[in-house]
């Protein structure tokens, strides 16, 4: 067994050829151990090979036929397989959808399939683990399944306490979702082909589609000399793989010049990123020359895994971004409140000065309410609190009582402001 190991868990056979393909197959010539784990046998896929519709012996046994057509995917991408053991759930359709049928993997409980992958994970140990985002990449109930089986697998697997029996735990370093068919990848391939005077098979689909990529891609592969490689695996799925459909629309030479990447999203790592250190193994990051400028992260375990290129802006996760946020409209919050604490002494000091009155005790006791309230948000002062406030204002409602609770935190003018204030009221006459 090689040290570098990656595992992709996908929901039928063919979704391997059809997402990370490319990236396998470089794994693999590059010498590391790359095992295909497939949750069902695509029992209930339709064959949408118009040419094999009729085939007598695709429908004589068509899972038979799933499985030799998985086998020489596999040989295509130098790959090893194997398979989970459920059973495939099939797409449900209409209005209302139908029940998923009795038996299906999706409909299979966790206590059977988590610790089905667990024993695969623990046997196999791989570093990498690639799956499915939380909608399936496409909302097929095997695929959402795939996702939830996935990752409890993952986490029970580096879990000692759980399933002893199926060997010693072992911690994934890294997982990542597959980013395939994104907006932005879609645009820039049928762009190139309509420049070019070609037709393109994603204008229906691009004016049907929002404006924003509904994933992020946080890893770029670099996969161009990979894709005939890619290509043999997807003609493989004879009966999944229409030859004359979008998957082979675009020129090669084309799509090795526009789009020469497979993306993916990191979602869980226990490694520090790398930076600085680009594409695979070194080298250069092919593409947007400012983004290879910019450089790339990686994250290297005894040797290589996968490449990571700052496609967008994340220096900073979001859950730091969102810490920074809160914490920064909290100060401008408790700055604002003192402001108006400040204003509000001002503002008191200057009705007692013309009216020679009293009446500033009960806004000093809100003033003092005010601040005891910021205190207790802010940890680096310790005023009063509420409720002490308010005794001292309750109990002292003579003059002398503005003056103590003043000169307890203010400076050496306010509390001779306040003293003038007290003589005035000590001297009504004058």
């Amino acid at each position: 067994m090689s040290e570098l190991r990656l595992m992709a868990v996908h929901a039928h056979p063919d979704d391997e050829s059809s997402k990370g393909a490319a990236t396998m197959a470089r794994y693999a010539d590059e010498g590391a151990d790359v095992l295909v784990v497939t949750c069902t046998g695509g029992e209930r896929g339709d064959i949408l090979n118009p040419h094999l519709l009729h085939d007598p012996e695709v429908l004589a046994d068509l899972p038979a036929r799933r499985r030799a057509e998985m086998d020489a995917a596999a040989e295509a991408l130098g790959i090893q397989q194997t398979w989970l053991g459920f059973v495939d759930s099939g797409l449900p359709e209409g209005d209302p959808l139908p029940p998923l049928p009795e038996g299906c993997f999706a409909l299979a409980p966790l206590e059977e399939t988590v610790p089905a992958l667990v024993a695969l994970i623990r046997e196999f140990r791989p570093q990498v683990l690639l799956t499915y985002d939380e909608n399936g990449g496409y909302p097929h109930p095997d695929h959402i399944m795939t996702h939830v089986v996935s990752m409890a697998a993952v986490e029970a697997a580096a879990d000692a306490e759980r399933y002893p029996e199926l060997g010693e735990p072992w911690d994934v370093a890294k997982v990542y979702y597959h980013v395939s068919f994104r907006r932005s990848q879609l645009k820039a391939v049928h762009d190139a082909l309509v420049e070019r005077g070609l037709e393109s098979p994603f204008g229906s689909w691009l004016e049907d589609w929002d404006d924003r990529d509904a994933r992020q891609a946080t890893t770029r592969v670099d996969v161009a000399t990979y894709y005939p490689r890619r290509d043999a695996a997807l003609r493989a799925h004879a009966t999944q793989i229409d030859p004359d459909g979008f998957f082979f629309a675009v020129p090669r030479d084309l799509e090795t010049e526009i789009w020469p990447w497979e993306e993916f999203e990191l979602v869980r790592s226990t490694l520090p990123p790398t930076r600085g250190e680009g594409e695979l193994r070194g080298g250069p990051l092919r593409g947007d020359p400012h983004r290879a400028d910019r450089g790339g992260l990686m994250i290297e375990l005894a040797g290589a895994v996968l490449a990571e290129a700052p496609l967008e802006d994340h220096e900073i996760s979001p859950g730091i971004t969102g810490f920074l946020v809160t914490f920064g409209l909290a100060i401008v919050v408790i700055g604002l409140m003192f402001l108006f604490v400040r204003s509000l002494r001002k503002v008191n000091r200057a009705f007692a000065r013309r009216d020679g009155t009293s009446a500033t005790s009960t806004a000093l006791s809100n003033d003092r309410r005010v601040e005891a309230s910021i205190g207790s948000a802010w940890p680096y002062a310790d005023p009063a609190s509420a409720e002490e406030a308010d005794r001292a204002a309750g109990v002292q409602g003579a003059s002398g009582a503005e003056t103590a609770l003043v000169d307890e935190h203010d400076d050496d003018g306010e509390r001779a402001s306040d003293e003038a204030i007290d003589g005035e009221r000590a001297e009504p006459g004058k």
